[in-house]
């Protein structure tokens, strides 16, 4: 069954590909009169999904392994032509598939009513422009009710595509068509939300300043002794870089050896990762099925300045009841500070339903679900780059025996590494057992173009 509904879209994890395009729209309708919006627009048309990403004319993985900005030109592309008639009201869709830059969105003496943000109802709000970052994706309401004649929808590139001058833009055409009526306002929706936390987890993302044997010889140029720009900072959940396991922990559990995991807890000296040796394994977070989730989500930012990182998570969809910003950097310490003297207010008042975020630099956000899906599932941020660097962590919630048995002629498999591994017991300090834990989050871009698809 095709669930949820709503703007999703497909992707590929692995190395660059989702920066090269390896990507589309996956759209889930619903049956007429099940939309909770369906009242504000007449027409739900294919040719109004918009995908909007960043784009170079170099292969992404060349671009990635220079670290380095370039001086890039604009793709000379044709238009794209939306058709509207006067007086229809169209749901447009749009989907987040840059691989570095936020892009802000508008169209010409237009508002734009927002109905739905990754794929779930939102209660409607007019706005002029907004910022779709990597991942997210965004519905509105156009109500085509200006002056017919040709209208720009702009697209502006942020970050490091702002400072390459990277924009684009498409064309509103209006038909020459009768008036309609205007927007009616949806109903109110009840809250889904309020229940008690069973487990509350802090999440710190930055750059660390250490070897990574991917970059450097430690020996030979050790980062401390290197300058800022000679330096490579690696991005990091918890001080940590995660590392595909060498087996699917999904389909082979009896092959799991847990010596791979680990999270913050598990760490002799989580601190000693950030500016050491680089701490890498199979970063895991483990609840069990049915329980409260609430990540509390923060960027310190101590190295970079930037526009956050947007962050996702597969599998479950999430209440967003805190975003703020609290200076240019955000010590794990004083975080827990605030919400321990109750600073960190949470908004419980039809807060959006979302699976992706950005979370600002110097800034956190309150994430809060209900962990009723088993599985292993992806948390990570949706810059490519950081990615491929090991910015992710797995969250597991249940056990195996909450999954459906597997067919018996799946296929097995194993990376390299693998060798009939150990079956010991989960560690205790693996579970969701503490009270607390915390995870952090941190950005690095590079330049791309960006142009209207």
């Amino acid at each position: 069954m095709a669930s949820p509904a709503g703007t999703h879209w497909y992707h590929a994890h692995t190395g660059m590909q989702t920066a090269d395009g390896l990507f589309g729209p996956l759209i889930v309708h619903q049956p007429a009169g099940a939309d909770p919006s369906d009242n504000l627009y007449d027409q739900d048309l294919p040719e109004h999904v918009f995908t909007v990403y960043d784009w170079s004319s170099e292969l992404s993985m060349a671009t990635y392994m220079s670290i380095i900005k370039t001086n890039l030109t604009h793709a000379q592309t044709p238009l794209e032509v939306v058709h509207v008639q006067k007086g229809s009201r169209y749901r447009l869709r749009f989907i987040g598939a840059s691989s570095v830059c936020p892009l802000q969105v508008s169209i010409d003496n237009h508002q734009l009513i927002v109905i739905a943000v990754d794929g779930q109802p939102l209660d409607p709000r007019p706005l002029d422009t907004f910022i779709i970052n990597p991942g997210e994706r965004y519905d509105f309401v156009l109500n085509a009710d200006e002056v017919p004649g040709c209208y720009w929808i702009r697209l502006i590139g942020l970050s490091d595509c702002y400072f390459a001058k990277a924009n684009g833009v498409a064309i509103l055409h209006y038909e020459d068509v009768s008036l309609e009526n205007l927007l009616e306002i949806l109903p109110f929706r009840e809250k889904a939300f309020e229940q008690v936390v069973d487990f509350k987890y802090f999440v710190g993302m930055d750059f660390n300043k250490n070897d990574n044997t991917k970059y450097n010889n430690k020996d030979l140029y050790p980062v401390q002794t290197l300058p800022l720009l000679k330096s490579h900072y690696t991005p990091v959940m918890d001080n940590i870089t995660f590392m595909l396991p060498p087996v699917p922990v999904l389909s082979q559990p009896e092959d799991m050896d847990y010596s791979w995991f680990c999270n913050r807890s598990t760490l002799p000296d989580p601190d000693y990762c950030f500016s050491q040796d680089l701490c890498m394994c199979t970063h895991l977070l483990r609840v069990h099925l049915n329980q409260v989730v609430e990540l509390i989500v923060f960027h310190e930012g101590r190295v970079f300045s930037e526009n956050g990182h947007s962050i996702h998570l597969h599998g479950h969809s999430f209440h967003l009841l805190g975003l703020g910003k609290i200076g240019s950097s955000l010590s794990r310490a004083d975080l827990e500070n605030l919400e321990n003297n109750g600073h960190l207010r949470r908004n419980f008042i039809q807060p959006p339903v979302r699976d992706t975020v950005n979370v600002p630099d110097g800034g956190y956000a309150i994430l809060r679900f209900k962990a009723n899906n088993p599985g292993y599932w992806f948390f990570h941020c949706h810059t490519d780059s950081h990615l491929q660097q090991g910015m992710a962590l797995l969250i597991q919630v249940g056990d195996h025996s909450n999954l459906p048995p597997l067919p018996a002629d799946f296929p097995r498999c194993g990376g390299m590494g693998f060798s009939n591994a150990l079956r010991w017991p989960c560690p205790d300090n693996l579970s969701a057992g503490a009270n607390k834990v915390v995870i952090f989050f941190s950005i690095h871009l590079v330049s791309l173009v960006i142009i209207m698809l």
